[in-house]
């Protein structure tokens, strides 16, 4: 069983909201978002890529 966290950004194609990964990954090549952040959100992202395990395909 997963849980899904889900952020306030949208998708423009889907009425669904991002999850909390997803936002990360978009937000990490925007350019308003300060240097620092992004890389909070890399070493964010590697951990949990590490340590969580994510299911093989997108549930809905």
């Amino acid at each position: 069983m997963y849980i899904r966290f889900e952020s306030y950004l949208r998708d423009r194609d889907y009425p669904y909201r991002l999850g909390i990964f997803q936002a990360a990954f978009a937000l990490r090549g925007n350019d308003a978002v300060a240097p620092y952040a992004r890389d909070a959100m890399r070493e964010d992202i590697d951990w949990f890529k590490e340590h969580l395990p994510s299911p093989d395909y997108v549930h809905f």
